[in-house]
């Protein structure tokens, strides 16, 4: 490792909100060799910003962190060879705590027996399309859900936004004991919020209740192994997916405040085909009565990989199972344009490609054309 040496960090901020030069109330450089130390510290800043004299040792990367309203906007940077840096600018935006424009577009649980626990996977779609873009933060709390007071171990908290890197979220109980909430900024774009936990089930059975806090369009459990019984009134059995791993449940147009309800029991011991575990063999921290968020950023990764891979699977097995009605053909053996635009349009929907609220406004016009060609 080198000797210490001076560094500079230069940067800009653009506020994506009104486009003009952006400010920030501070701008942190964290060394992140071991743990996360802050090494420099800029506040008021406007526009643009320069850290000097900053201690470089050898090739450890740092995190350069923009805080503006509230909210941290982060971005790794490594000095390597050279001792001067120019940051990639930072976008930052404006802040609403109003949900007008953005939605949940995806629920989706993953429910695995391990032995004598159950580990259930959560995720959460928030599809932000606010216009202007705005950042939607609140810091008494911008998102709720349930954990049941009988967790055995909870295994992490986090969000990734924009395709990026999953960050550990910290939660605390609501005031009202029906659940937790936590202070994240969900920005323009979309932000993958996902829960983890395991809860016991060596006595062969489990109660899984839930409640959905915000409007969802469509929840979608899938639970294995397959052979695990199923008692969900109110859900629609769609059945084990085609290679029998798991089963599926589904429920559509889901109001703010429905109780969501499985009786789960029996099954085999180990859906070890299924997935990769998420435990990898490491200790774990038991939730009391505030969640408790593991430091280790490497097990958000390892964890969000098997709910993300849960909703990959999920969307695939929709298309697969949810049958999409073959375009008519009028007796000239045209395909009628219409009933193909709508089955592209299910098919978008069903991957993930656009968001629900797009998906029905564009269902809505394509149903509205089809009603108009009829009455001629």
């Amino acid at each position: 490792m080198g000797q210490p040496r001076g560094g500079i960090v230069r940067g800009t901020i653009l506020n994506g909100t009104t486009g003009e030069a952006g400010g920030a109330e501070k701008v942190t450089l964290i060394r992140l060799r071991s743990g996360m130390e802050p090494i420099a510290t800029l506040e008021g800043v406007s526009g643009s910003f320069t850290l000097e004299n900053i201690e470089v040792s050898g090739e450890t990367p740092y995190l350069l962190q923009v805080t503006s309203q509230g909210v941290n906007y982060n971005q790794q940077i490594n000095f390597g060879r050279g001792y001067e840096v120019e940051a990639s600018p930072f976008t930052v935006y404006d802040v609403t705590s109003d949900w007008t424009n953005v939605t949940i577009s995806t629920a989706r649980y993953m429910v695995r027996r391990e032995h004598d626990r159950l580990r259930i996977d959560k995720l959460f779609v928030i599809d932000n399309q606010t216009e202007p873009k705005k950042t939607l933060y609140h810091p008494d709390g911008s998102f709720r859900f349930s954990i049941p007071s009988d967790v055995a171990e909870m295994r992490a908290v986090s969000a990734a936004s924009n395709g990026g890197m999953p960050v550990p979220q910290s939660a605390s109980p609501l005031p009202d004991g029906s659940g937790f909430f936590t202070r994240t900024a969900f920005k323009p774009g979309t932000t993958d919020f996902s829960i983890s936990y395991d809860v016991d089930y060596s006595a062969g059975g489990y109660h899984l209740q839930d409640t959905a806090f915000f409007p969802l369009s469509e929840v979608l459990v899938l639970v294995a192994p397959a052979d695990i019984e199923l008692e969900a009134d109110g859900w629609e059995h769609m059945g084990p997916e085609p290679d029998g791993r798991f089963n599926v449940l589904r429920r559509t147009e889901v109001p703010a405040g429905t109780p969501l309800e499985i009786r789960l029991s029996g099954g085999s011991d180990l859906a070890a085909d299924l997935i990769p575990s998420s435990s990898d063999g490491e200790n774990q921290q038991s939730a009391g009565d505030t969640v408790t968020i593991l430091p280790d950023p490497t097990r958000a990764q390892k964890w969000i990989v098997v709910t993300l891979m849960a909703a990959a699977l999920a969307y695939g097995l929709l298309a697969s199972l949810v049958s999409t009605p073959e375009p008519r053909r009028p007796a000239d053996g045209k395909v009628d344009v219409l009933a193909q635009t709508l089955e592209r349009l299910e098919k978008r929907h069903s991957t993930g490609k656009i968001s629900t609220k797009r998906y029905r406004k564009e269902k809505k016009e394509i149903l509205a054309k089809a009603a108009g060609r009829g009455k001629h």
